[in-house]
C-alpha cells in the first residue's frame, strides 16, 4: 500500500466473546489456511513481488476528505530508497501537514501543533511504513503472521490475519476469500496526539505499472473518518532533497543531540 499510516491518524486525532454450547459438528471449525499463503496469494493478486520490489520508489497524488470536520484537501505521498518517506497533506481552512522520514529521523510539520520529531513508538511506526517490504507483510519488521479466524469484513469474507510487529504491536489484516486482495486492517495506531484504536477500510485497486494499488483507503477512529483518494501513481526514483529536513526540523535535531560531557 502507498499510504502511510501515522500521517492519518495524526489529523484525525490530532473497538465479549460469545460462548456457544453447539453440537459437536457446530464446534468445528473450519481449517485454516496458514498466513504464509495468504501473504503469497496476496502478494501475486497486487502484481507479485517482483514487480513491486523492481520498483520501490513511487510518487501518488490525490485528494483527502474528513467529512465530518467539512474538510478537504490534496495528498502527495512519496517514497524513495533506501527506506524514506513523505507525506502531505494540504487542508483547505487549516495548511499544509507535511509527515517525513529520511531513513533514519521522523517528523511533521504541522501548523496547528508546530514542528516535531518523533521518537518511540510513533517512529518505530514510521520507519515499518516506509520500508517497500512492509506492504508486502515481510521484512525485518514483521516478527509473525498468523491466521486467527475466517470472518467478514465490508460485506466480504475474507481471513483475519494477526501482524506481530518486531516493535511488539499486533494489528489485524484481513484479506478477501475471493480476491486474495487486504481489504481491512485494524489495530492500535499511534499519533503525535497518542494511541488510537483504528479501523482501516481498503479497496477500488487499480493496476499502476503492474502493481495493483488501493487507490481508496478509510480510515475510522474515535468516531471520525478520513478518506484518502489516489489518482495518480507513477513509479520511478525520487528526488533526494524532498526528503531533508528544513530549518526548524534540523534545529530539533541539534537540541535533541546527547550533550558532550
Amino acid at each position: 500500500m502507498a499510504l502511510s499510516n501515522v500521517a492519518r491518524v495524526s489529523v484525525l486525532a490530532c473497538f465479549g466473546a460469545i460462548v456457544v454450547a453447539a453440537s459437536p459438528a457446530a464446534a468445528r471449525q473450519e481449517s485454516l489456511p496458514p498466513a504464509s499463503e495468504i501473504i503469497d496469494r496476496y502478494q501475486q493478486a497486487i502484481g507479485g513481488r517482483d514487480a513491486l520490489l523492481r520498483q520501490p520508489s513511487s510518487r501518488s497524488t490525490g485528494r483527502v476528505e474528513i467529512p465530518a470536520a467539512g474538510f478537504t484537501g490534496t495528498l502527495e505521498i512519496v517514497y524513495g530508497e533506501p527506506d524514506r518517506m513523505l507525506m502531505v497533506m494540504n487542508i483547505a481552512g487549516a495548511g499544509e501537514i507535511r509527515t517525513v522520514f529520511d531513513g533514519s529521523v521522523g517528523w511533521i510539520t504541522n501548523p496547528m501543533t508546530g514542528p516535531m520529531l518523533l521518537d518511540g513508538d510513533l517512529l518505530e511506526q514510521t520507519r515499518a511504513d516506509a520500508d517497500v517490504r512492509t506492504k508486502l507483510r515481510e521484512g525485518p519488521n514483521i516478527e509473525a503472521l498468523e491466521t486467527v479466524e475466517r470472518t467478514e469484513r465490508n460485506g466480504e469474507a475474507c481471513h483475519r490475519v494477526r501482524v506481530t510487529w518486531t516493535s511488539g504491536r499486533e494489528t489485524f489484516d484481513c484479506y478477501s476469500i475471493e480476491t486474495g486482495l487486504l481489504i481491512a486492517t485494524e489495530g492500535v495506531q499511534e499519533s503525535p496526539f497518542g494511541s488510537a484504536e483504528v479501523t482501516i477500510v481498503i479497496g477500488d485497486y487499480v493496476e499502476f505499472d503492474g502493481v495493483r494499488v488501493p487507490t481508496r483507503v478509510v480510515h475510522r477512529t474515535m468516531g471520525l473518518e478520513q478518506i484518502m483518494i489516489l489518482d495518480s501513481v507513477q513509479h520511478g526514483p525520487a528526488d533526494p532533497s524532498i526528503f531533508e529536513p528544513p530549518a526548524e526540523i534540523q534545529a530539533l535535531i541539534r537540541a535533541s543531540a546527547p550533550q558532550a560531557p
